[in-house]
């Protein structure tokens, strides 16, 4: 699915964000959807990474289908709770 995400809904939620002085701590990118319940392992993290990955999580891509599916117009937030580890030292 190449389209999952309405891009007028995208600018108004950029437009906003930057009326708000949210734009310093608000970024676009790659979503990835593991299927949980355990994080990844750092060896998914690189993998992921080497993909292109920048956020990675175990929800919001099933519903996005859906919604698409039942012809929504889809906007996409995620609030980034975890650091990922990339090491195994850490």
């Amino acid at each position: 699915m190449s389209d999952a995400y309405d891009r007028e809904l995208l600018g108004l939620a950029q437009e906003s964000a930057q009326e708000l002085g949210f734009q310093s701590f608000t970024r676009q990118g790659v979503y990835c959807l593991l299927p949980g319940p355990c994080y990844e392992t750092v060896a998914e993290c690189h993998l992921l990474q080497a993909l292109g990955a920048d956020a990675v999580g175990m929800s919001t891509v099933p519903e996005v289908i859906v919604a698409r599916h039942c012809g929504l117009r889809v906007l996409g937030l995620s609030l980034i709770t975890n650091k990922v580890v990339m090491s195994y030292s850490s």
